[in-house]
């Protein structure tokens, strides 16, 4: 799984700076604000809104300054809903106001509204058509909603204008990757790894395209690359686990599942295959305390308890066995469970 876009998000209060943006009552407003399953991280930026900060002062009344800085605070603590109603009512002021229409063209894609995103950028472009973020922004939508062409027209033009922007050949590299062009990815990364060098989901993304190549050594350099500069993701072992495990390296895919579940205890996808290793190893006590786990934390784990049910009867626990592929043909009458009837 490739690590998602990014994100531009206007981040600055408006003058005058009050409590309802910053001040005595909260810190500043941050850009990383979370999200509800959104395929895309924001990422801060300073100038990101289409207008400078000088342009974005300018002929905005107090009121409207007053919901633009309530609605970052909002943001700022993932309360999209509030947020959103704080930028309408700013835009329905100040139509032409940049800065709010980009914000909340990147809330209604958190909230799924890829459409509505959509004319919130497309409205900015037509504004300020030089404005690289917007593209940049709008081609995440549009990627989220598998129009990967369309993605990629943006990206190019967020590329066009801003050459040294890394994140721009970044989603570039995700759509394309996406799309299924995996080689124009692997260029893309290596512009961003070129511009940023400590840039560890570039490592990481580049590394899942050479796993999908099936060059398992590449992807593994890039993997420890990625892990080098961030060491606490869990997915980066994750991803390295994988690639031992495609490469026949159980012992070293057995040590980066660990190394997943120890900074994420409920990774639960690593647990799932270093039990399934642990299983053809014949080690069937850790296998089951794997599946278990899983099942612990997953409790309607369909594969989970096929896979206790096959290690139970690996081990001679007949009634535990036929009580998991029970409870497997249970959640899903399709799943395949052996038929233990006769013993």
């Amino acid at each position: 799984m490739y690590k998602s876009g990014l994100l531009f998000l206007f981040t600055l209060c408006l003058a005058p700076w009050t409590a309802g943006c910053g001040g005595s009552e909260q810190s500043p407003p941050v850009s990383d604000t979370g999200q509800p399953d959104a395929a895309s991280v924001p990422a801060q930026s300073g100038n990101g809104a289409a207008l400078s900060d000088a342009e974005a002062l300018v002929n905005v009344p107090p009121e409207a300054t007053a919901d633009f800085n309530k609605a970052v605070a909002f943001a700022s603590r993932g309360q999209w809903d509030q947020a959103l109603a704080h930028y309408d009512r700013m835009l329905r002021r100040v139509p032409k106001f940049a800065p709010a229409r980009l914000n909340r063209g990147i809330i209604h894609f958190y909230l799924k509204n890829y459409d509505e995103a959509i004319l919130d950028f497309s409205a900015v472009i037509e504004q300020s058509p030089d404005t690289a973020e917007t593209y940049s922004n709008r081609g995440v939508v549009y990627e989220e909603m598998g129009e990967y062409k369309l993605a990629i027209q943006d990206y190019t033009e967020a590329i066009r204008l801003a050459p040294k922007m890394a994140k721009g050949y970044f989603n570039r590299a995700i759509a394309l990757s996406n799309g299924g062009d995996g080689e124009l990815a692997i260029e893309d990364y290596n512009k961003v790894i070129e511009i940023e060098p400590k840039f560890a989901d570039a490592y990481y993304n580049r590394g899942t395209v050479y796993d999908d190549l099936g060059e398992y050594k590449a992807a593994i350099a890039d993997y420890t690359m990625a892990i080098e500069i961030a060491p606490n993701d869990a997915g980066y072992y994750y991803n390295r686990a994988v690639a031992y495990r495609r490469m026949g390296k159980t012992e070293e895919a057995i040590a980066e599942f660990s190394a997943a579940i120890t900074q994420d205890p409920e990774h639960t996808e690593a647990m799932y295959a270093r039990g399934g290793i642990y299983l053809n190893k014949g080690d069937y006590d850790r296998a089951l305390d794997d599946f278990s786990e899983v099942l612990r934390l997953v409790p309607n784990n369909v594969s989970s308890y096929v896979s206790r049910g096959n290690t139970y009867h690996k081990l001679g626990f007949i009634d535990e066995a036929v009580a998991d592929f029970a409870k497997a043909r249970e959640l899903d009458p399709n799943a395949e469970v052996p038929d233990l009837s006769d013993q």
